[in-house]
C-alpha cells in the first residue's frame, strides 16, 4: 500500500518535482483507458515515475467493474493502480474492492481536488467529457443532440453508443422530457428506470454497442454509423485523423476520472 500511496502522491502534485518519500526502485502495474489519454499519462505521470528509477508496467482494460472485481475475489490481483470512472470508484470502495485513500499520507489537501468528496478510496486526477459527433458528409447538423439521436426518420440510420447504463439513462430521460436538474430523482426510482429504458426502445434496432473508446469514432469514420458517442480525448485524436469530416455535435455528461488502490 505504501508505495501505491506514493506514486499517487507523487503524481498528483500538480507541477511539482516528485518528492523524497518516492522510494527507488517501486513496481507497478497500472491500467487505464489506453488511447491518448494513457499517452497523456504516459507522459505526465509515469514517464517521471520512472526516471526516478522506478518501474511500470501498462495495461489497459474498457473499465469493467467485473474484471477489477473478479481478481480480488479470487485473490489473483494482478494490477496495483486502476483508473475507473466515478460510478466504478463508488461501487468498488463500497465492497472494499478498493483500498482507503490516507490523504494525510499523501501529503494532499483532499479538499483543492475537484470531485474529492465522492468516495473515499480514490483519487481524482482528471475532468473528462463523453461527447456526440456526426459525419459531416453524409449527415446534415441536427438541431439538438436528441433529435440526432431519437430521430431516426428524419436521420435514419445506426447510433453507436456505450454498451453501459452510463450516460445513456441520463440523456434518455432528458430526451422524455425531465428536466436536467431532475435527472436524478426520477432515475432513483423504479419508475424512473423503466421511463429511460422505454426510451431506449425506441432506438433499439439503430444502436451499435460499443465497449472499447475507439470504437465509436471508427464505427464513425468507417461509415457504420450517422452518430457515435464516446469520450472528448478520443475524439480529439479522431478528428486531427479524419479531418472536418467528423464534428463534434454536443456534450452530454461530464465525470471526474479517479484512480483506485486494490484491496488485498
Amino acid at each position: 500500500m505504501k508505495k501505491i500511496a506514493t506514486l499517487l502522491g507523487a503524481v498528483l502534485l500538480a507541477g511539482t518535482a516528485f518528492t523524497a518519500s518516492v522510494r527507488a526502485a517501486d513496481e507497478l502495474t497500472i491500467t487505464s483507458w489506453g488511447g491518448a489519454y494513457q499517452e497523456s499519462q504516459r507522459k505526465a505521470f509515469y514517464e517521471p515515475f520512472i526516471a526516478a528509477g522506478n518501474k511500470i508496467t501498462e495495461a489497459e482494460y474498457n473499465g469493467e467493474i467485473a474484471k477489477i472485481r473478479a481478481m480480488v475475489e479470487a485473490g489473483a490481483v494482478t494490477w496495483d493502480v486502476v483508473d475507473v470512472d466515478t460510478q466504478t470508484a463508488i461501487a468498488g470502495c463500497a465492497e472494499g474492492t478498493f483500498e482507503t485513500i490516507d490523504w494525510a499520507k499523501l501529503g494532499l489537501d483532499r479538499s483543492k481536488f475537484i470531485g474529492g468528496d465522492v468516495t473515499d478510496c480514490a483519487v481524482p486526477n482528471i475532468l473528462y467529457s463523453t461527447v456526440a459527433a456526426y459525419d459531416t458528409t453524409k449527415t446534415e447538423a441536427p438541431a439538438s443532440l436528441f433529435e440526432a439521436l431519437f430521430d431516426t426518420t428524419k436521420y435514419p440510420g445506426k447510433r453507436a453508443l456505450q454498451k453501459s447504463p452510463f450516460v445513456n439513462m441520463e440523456w434518455a430521460l432528458m430526451a422524455d422530457g425531465v428536466a436536467p436538474a431532475d435527472v436524478y430523482k426520477v432515475l432513483g426510482t423504479d419508475e424512473g428506470v423503466e421511463r429511460a429504458l422505454k426510451k431506449l426502445d425506441t432506438i433499439k434496432k439503430d444502436v451499435v454497442w460499443w465497449e472499447s473508446g475507439a470504437q465509436g469514432p471508427q464505427l464513425l469514420a468507417d461509415g457504420q454509423v450517422v452518430f457515435a458517442t464516446s469520450w472528448n480525448g478520443r475524439f480529439d485524436s479522431a478528428i486531427k485523423t479524419e479531418g472536418d469530416m467528423l464534428r463534434v455535435l454536443d456534450v452530454l455528461a461530464r465525470d471526474v476520472g479517479v484512480m483506485g488502490v486494490f484491496s488485498d
